[in-house]
């Protein structure tokens, strides 16, 4: 997103700026070190994990559904009043104007991530959240050109406070829903699951009965909560089946 960014936005070109994001690069590879370090010490696993995730590992394959899927996905996530509002500021084309810089800057940080992702989607493979990174940068674009259109426009500005509108009554009608107790029962969300239930009334007794010192579990969500939760954090342990296991099956467990 930063090399894009000095290659299109003539303002970065500048001997401070230039300056500036080299440092920020620099700082950048700097915080990369204790992970690159962990993985020459495992077998670079970590590499090998996102390789597979992505079937980078297989040969490419043309999927026009699952890009759907995807963008399908990108509009769920962030509710499809904000999404489209998205891609409205992105189509307006603001680089060439009074807050060119700014705007640049902020589509550099956004597109090249969801692009490269989008073209991924065609191999099979994505998850709504691998562009948290570059959607995190979304609100100012979005907010920017909608407050600057608004100023100009009576029509879109009704359409900016309906939106406002809509979002507030969502959110505070989710807020509702996951406070009361018809939601996740007491406890709520630390109970969501039943997981600690689970860990304490019947695995924990389970070890003590068959002298067992560690756990097996069908997936990595219910080996980490049960790792949690369980009395005295035995080690929990997954089998081996040459693939990343999904999904979150309370049932799928051995001692």
């Amino acid at each position: 997103s930063l090399l894009w960014y000095v290659l299109w936005a003539r303002g970065a070109r500048t001997n401070a700026s230039v300056h500036g994001l080299v440092w920020a690069a620099k700082l950048s590879l700097l915080g990369l070190i204790p992970v690159l370090i962990w993985n020459s010490q495992h077998d670079w696993i970590t590499f090998h994990h996102l390789q597979h995730r992505g079937a980078l590992d297989e040969p490419f394959r043309f999927r026009p559904g699952e890009l759907a899927g995807f963008l399908g996905a990108q509009a769920a996530a962030f509710s499809p009043l904000y999404f489209a509002g998205l891609l409205w500021a992105l189509a307006r084309r603001e680089w060439n104007g009074p807050r060119a810089e700014a705007h640049r800057f902020l589509v550099a940080h956004i597109v090249p991530l969801v692009l490269g992702y989008a073209i991924l989607s065609l191999n099979g493979e994505w998850e709504a959240n691998w562009t948290a990174p570059a959607l995190a940068t979304a609100p100012l674009l979005l907010v920017g050109s909608w407050l600057g259109a608004a100023d100009r426009s009576a029509a879109l500005r009704r359409c900016a406070l309906a939106a406002v509108a809509l979002g507030v009554a969502a959110s505070a009608a989710l807020h509702v829903v996951a406070a009361g107790p018809w939601a996740f029962g007491h406890g709520k969300f630390r109970r969501i699951g039943g997981v600690e239930n689970l860990a304490r009334a019947h695995v924990a007794p389970a070890m003590r009965e068959q002298g067992a010192t560690f756990v097996l579990a069908g997936n990595y969500q219910l080996a980490s909560l049960l790792a949690f939760y369980l009395p005295g954090h035995p080690p929990t342990f997954l089998p081996d089946l040459g693939r990343v296991e999904r999904g979150n099956h309370l049932a799928d467990l051995r001692i």
